[in-house]
């Protein structure tokens, strides 16, 4: 994995936008982060953990609350933006995390966003031409660690080592380190299978617990199946369930054994005896039967006999019964002819009475008509009519329009001329109409009839064409209403659209010339924008200006302040020197032993020695006051630096605006925005009045298209009318000439059909007067024929013998019975079985039947006990051979457990285990040792060959286990042999690069068990303060090494002496408000 740019904003002390360039960085292979504690060095590094994992590089002695910035305002958005390289691909996340924004009361959560990139993207700083891979922040966490293939605990231990990380590890008991390890490497799956191991031989010996159970609950189940006594019962129970060893059991399986051979020597017995109980019932039930079969044949003969008498008293009857079948036959043959007969006459009179209600059609004259034919009977005939009197005037009255003239067309009248239109004279009332004259005389009165309604039918069509001419001609008149209206709307419509299109000409005019004015306002914006430009630089510099003006006045007093405290921190230095410089002599002189040589002269004798001044001073006071002036003249350099850093950057910006005030220059900004903003609202009014004449100019020649099309339409319409007009005229000559008095011709068809269906309803009448006489007449005929031939008189006759079916056939069936029961009476006496009886045998069947239910009893009794005795055999049997499957089964589950509770305890370090080592335990032993024999690679190059570590067992107070076995000593390597001793005796710089050997041994076995993954960049965040010269170039050579294979290797430090070794820098720079900067040295 490789780190290739990293940006970052209100994160931490950076309070800004920072960015990194690692390829830049690292191109020398080892760079430095460096700055004061506390400035965000390790900040850094915590971004990175976030931006990948969610979560600081601190762990649980950090939380992501001190990702926010509290150098910013509640509404900027904190976020870290990496790209990094794997050998999958480049690839960008960017995550926020949650902070509180002004004026909300619920934090605002995390984001977090994942894109895969090209170097091309990468190069051209196209960063979000790439594809998403995950939007949300879960699932880019978990992206993340399947991509580049460590979770979060194994990349700050292999890529980012933070501060304090390398002495943890080191320091951390067995116990702990142990954890720590099952959770980099993730041993989990260990302590899973040692756990199912654990949780399978649970389950295995619940299953040889339950197999047991089983075992004694069918023993007792087949002792209760056997019936055994209630205490040999609950003993052999008690039994089978204290057993714990399958060979305990043998005994109760022997017991068992005995019971059910004896329960089936009982069902045996029990057995024979109902096999003898069955043959004495039998022969009982035998006599029985046929003592039943006896009285039963006394019984049918009795019963024979009486009906036999019975039978013999209806015979006179049934003679009676068979001639009456006779004479029905013979008149059911002629019974249909003689109704059909009787059914005509009856349809003729009903044909006769239905015509006889008819009145005489109006206009229809049938006395002269039948007086045309010279057989006409007189007026004064006397026939009968339908009441039995001579018709009255009443029936015959015309209707007060009178009838329609055939030979006209007109209403009939007294005169015989036709009517004036106005008002139609009634016609005249006919002669009395007799119907019987036509029943009489109906093939006379049918054609009169007929040729009446032929005639009214000619007339009918005519007034059918006559009636289409005239709904044209209503059709014609309407229509030529409405085209005069249409043609009114038309000449309205077409003044309407000349006022609307005059009315858009004058505003299209209007419109251009505001639209020019608008525009030539806007082609000013270019150099209005130009002006605003120019306005906001000179206000942002004037504004510095100001600012920095105010810095240097307090700059200026800083100074005045440090020069004073140089002045008095130099005189004091002085004066401290020179008392010092007095006072030697006396100093010297405090230190003069009797005998022993001066430090000056080197004589053994004192005799005048110096006394110490009470104004004199010390060697270290010296020094102090010197160190204090030192200090002072240090501070009054760098106020003078700032001061000079200051003024310079004010002539700087003075050379470029002159003597401009921010006040002046805002008003000129303000001035410039303003008349910007008007330019560019005229050139958007410009646009918005072009899109107002385009509609216009399209309104008014939509406008002058309508008229022209309205004109056209005009014309048409009137030419239309105009024809209309000619054919109006020309119908209402055709109809005027036809009317005969009516309003409508219309009226004078709805009269014309009146009367036709008058006339039509009489004829059908009178012609199914003729019709049902004629069929009458051919039914009378035909029975008249099949009566000579038969011994009945008249169809009366015939129907007074004549029975329907289903009464013959009832009377027959009566009659069969009778004759069919007589024989089988007289069969039935006639039997053998019957035949021989006397009637006088009589057995005795309450003794008989009494003597089989005294051995059915028996029988039963026997039977019942057979059926317990081999139900308790056959039951107990069952049981036993249960009992004894699950003496097997316990055996099997004995048999089937024995290996899964010794891997189970082997894995979890019961008895069975001869390491007394979890499995999971186990397995982080073997990586442990991996680390450690990496880490020793590095620590005897760096110790040059004197510290090596090692392994140790480290035993759990309290039990038997070696709970852990990943304690650290390290071997000292010394001149007077080894020695072992425990980390905790190592000095800080000892520590130091025993923690790195070690976290960075860590580092190489991680990478390896995650398939080899290649380590492209590694920061390391550590007190290398506590190292010796001579330690730290041991130190620097080992992270020199690191870089091999084009590595980059970031060394997070303070240490001044490592500027001098590593030449690419990242700097973070304090600044006076508490925030922090980066910048980049490469």
């Amino acid at each position: 994995m490789q780190l290739r740019r990293l940006e970052l904003q209100a994160i931490g002390p950076f309070s800004g936008t920072e960015f990194i360039d690692f390829d830049a960085l690292g191109q020398a292979g080892l760079f430095l982060l460096e700055g004061p504690t506390g400035s965000g060095k390790s900040t850094i590094i915590d971004a990175i953990v976030f931006a990948l994992y969610g979560s600081v590089a601190g762990g649980a002695d950090s939380t992501n609350e001190r990702l926010r910035s509290h150098h910013v305002g509640n509404n900027v958005e904190s976020y870290v933006d990496l790209v990094f390289s794997l050998e999958s691909g480049t690839y960008r996340v960017r995550r926020t995390p949650q902070f509180l924004k002004e004026g909300n009361k619920t934090p605002t959560a995390a984001t977090a966003k994942l894109w895969r990139l090209s170097e091309t993207a990468l190069d051209l700083n196209e960063l979000e031409s790439a594809q998403v891979l995950a939007t949300r922040a879960r699932e880019t966490g978990i992206e993340i660690t399947r991509l580049i293939g460590l979770n979060r605990d194994q990349f700050v231990q292999t890529i980012v080592l933070p501060q304090g990380k390398f002495a943890d590890f080191l320091r951390l008991d067995s116990a702990s380190r142990t954890a720590l390890l099952s959770k980099i490497f993730d041993m989990s799956s260990f302590g899973q299978i040692a756990d199912w191991l654990r949780e399978n031989a649970r389950e295995s010996q619940k299953r040889v617990a339950q197999a047991q159970q089983e075992f004694a609950r069918a023993a007792s189940n087949t002792a209760t199946a056997l019936g055994l006594e209630t205490t040999a019962r609950q003993e052999l129970s008690e039994t089978a369930t204290g057993v714990v060893l399958p060979e305990e059991a043998k005994t109760v399986l022997a017991e068992l054994e005995t019971y059910t051979k004896s329960a089936q020597e009982t069902a045996d017995a029990t057995a024979q005896a109902a096999t003898q109980a069955e043959q004495v019932a039998a022969a009982a039930t035998a006599k029985q039967r046929e003592a039943e079969t006896l009285a039963e044949l006394l019984g049918r003969r009795e019963q024979l006999l009486t009906r036999k008498a019975e039978l013999a008293a209806t015979s006179p009857r049934m003679a009676e019964l068979s001639e009456q079948i006779t004479q029905a036959r013979k008149a059911n043959r002629l019974a249909t002819a003689a109704q059909a007969a009787r059914t005509w006459q009856e349809n003729l009179e009903t044909a006769q009475q239905e015509f006889r209600k008819h009145k005489l059609p109006t206009g229809f004259d049938l006395a002269t008509a039948l007086a045309q034919t010279d057989t006409a009977p007189t007026q004064t005939s006397t026939a009968p009519t339908q009441t039995g009197t001579a018709p009255t005037q009443t029936d015959t009255a015309a209707v007060a329009t009178g009838p329609e003239n055939p030979a006209t067309g007109a209403p009939t009248s007294t005169n015989g001329t036709a009517p004036s239109a106005a008002a139609p004279t009634p016609a005249p009332t006919p002669p009395f109409y007799d119907p019987e004259q036509a029943l009489a005389h109906r093939a006379q009165a049918l054609a009169a009839g007929e040729k009446r309604l032929r005639e009214l039918d000619e007339l009918s069509g005519h007034l059918r064409e006559l009636a289409a001419t005239e709904a044209s001609l209503q059709d014609s008149v309407a229509a030529q209403k409405r085209d005069e209206e249409s043609l009114q709307a038309l000449q309205t419509r077409a003044a309407a659209l000349a006022a609307k299109a005059q009315q858009h000409e004058t505003e299209l005019a209007a419109t251009t010339e505001e639209k020019h004015a608008q525009e030539t306002a806007a082609s000013a914006e270019p150099e209005l924008a130009t002006r605003v430009d120019k306005a906001m630089r000179e206000h942002k510099l004037a504004t510095e200006t100001a600012e920095l003006t105010k810095l240097l006045q307090n700059q200026e007093a800083q100074l005045a302040d440090c020069v004073q405290a140089s002045a008095a921190a130099d005189k004091h230095s002085q004066e401290v020197s020179q008392r010092w410089r007095d006072s030697i002599a006396g100093e010297l002189a405090t230190q003069l032993v009797v005998g022993e040589p001066c430090q000056v002269c080197g004589s053994v004798e004192h005799p005048h020695p110096a006394s110490p001044s009470p104004q004199g001073a010390t060697r270290a006071e010296a020094d102090a006051a010197a160190q204090v002036a030192t200090q002072a003249r240090a501070e009054l350099a760098k106020a003078e630096a700032a001061q000079q850093n200051t003024r310079a950057r004010i002539t700087e910006k003075q050379a470029e605006i002159g003597e401009l005030t921010p006040a002046t220059a805002a008003a000129t900004l303000q001035a410039a925005q303003e008349a910007l903003a008007t330019a560019r609202q005229a050139r958007q009014t410009a646009q918005t009045l072009a899109t107002k004449i385009t509609t216009l100019q399209a309104n008014i020649a939509d406008l002058q298209t309508e008229t022209q099309s309205l004109a056209a339409q005009s014309s048409q319409l009137q030419g239309a009318m105009e024809n209309r007009e000619l054919s109006i005229a020309a119908a209402r000559q055709k109809i005027g000439g036809q009317l005969a008095g009516y309003e409508s011709i219309h009226a004078r068809q709805e009269a014309t059909t009146q009367v036709r269906n008058s006339q039509k309803t009489w004829n059908q009448a009178l012609q199914t007067v003729a019709d049902t006489a004629h069929t009458s007449q051919q039914r009378e005929a035909e029975l008249a024929a099949e009566l000579a031939a038969s011994p009945f008189a008249s169809g009366t006759e015939v129907l007074k013998h004549a029975l329907e079916e289903t009464e013959l056939a009832k009377l027959e069936t009566e009659l069969e019975n009778y004759r069919v029961e007589t024989s089988e009476v007289t069969k039935a006496l006639a039997s053998p079985e019957i035949a021989q009886l006397a009637g006088q045998e009589a057995p005795d069947l309450a003794e008989i039947r009494q003597a089989t239910q005294t051995a059915e009893a028996a029988l039963r009794q026997a039977r019942a006990q057979a059926t317990s005795a081999a139900n308790t055999h056959k039951q107990g049997s069952a049981e036993y051979a249960r009992t004894q499957a699950q003496y097997d089964a316990w055996l099997s589950a004995r048999g089937d457990a024995a290996p899964m509770l010794r891997l189970a305890g082997i894995a979890n370090a019961g008895t069975e285990s001869l390491t007394r080592i979890p499995l999971e335990t186990y397995a982080v032993q073997r990586r442990f040792e991996q680390i450690v024999a990496v880490a020793n690679e590095r620590l005897l190059n760096i110790s040059l060959g004197r510290y090596e570590l090692v392994r140790t067992d480290e035993k759990e107070r309290g039990t038997h286990q070696v709970k852990t076995g990943l304690g650290l000593e390290v071997i000292d390597h010394s001149a007077t042999g080894d020695v072992v001793r425990s980390t905790r005796t190592l000095s800080g710089g000892e520590t130091f690069y025993v923690s790195i050997s070690l976290a960075l041994g860590l580092a190489d076995v991680v990478r390896a068990e995650n398939g080899g993954i290649h380590l492209d960049t590694l920061l390391i965040d550590e007190g290398f303060g506590s190292l010796s010269e001579d330690a730290l170039d041991q130190v620097m050579a080992v992270l020199n090494n690191l870089t091999d294979g084009g590595r980059a290797v970031g060394v997070v430090s303070h240490v001044s002496e490592m500027r001098s070794m590593i030449q690419n820098r990242l700097t973070v720079l304090p600044r006076e408000d508490g925030s922090s900067t980066l910048k980049v040295y490469a």
